[in-house]
């Protein structure tokens, strides 16, 4: 993971987006990390900087958090969220009636 930090700070801000990047957070093994952001996407990144899947909200991303367990990812957006891996190809998402602004798992997943 510090690797991962190293080289973002060194880019100064994640490629591929088109808008402020939001949220990252870093899978608990250190090989990838997703980033969310105010263009309404949210990409899975390797270490090296390579985009492997972007999926896109309805609006900009608040909040992203990896499960410790099954390395699933959290996304959420203003009014929505999904739970998704990276070696999914759909993503189902769910609607919220009331603004979305923190997520997070629990240690057991």
């Amino acid at each position: 993971m510090r690797e991962i930090k190293s080289i973002i700070h060194k880019q100064n801000l994640v490629t591929g987006h088109r808008d402020t990047v939001y949220c990252l957070a870093y899978s608990r093994d250190g090989k990838k990390f997703a980033s969310g952001s105010a263009d309404k996407t949210v990409i899975i990144w390797t270490s090296k900087l390579e985009g492997v899947l972007k999926y896109s909200h309805n609006d900009g991303i608040q909040c992203l958090a990896f499960n410790p367990v099954s390395h699933q990812l959290a996304s959420c957006a203003v009014s929505d969220f999904a739970f998704w891996a990276s070696e999914q190809k759909n993503v189902q998402k769910y609607k919220s009636a009331a603004r979305i602004n923190c997520c997070s798992w629990t240690t057991d997943g």
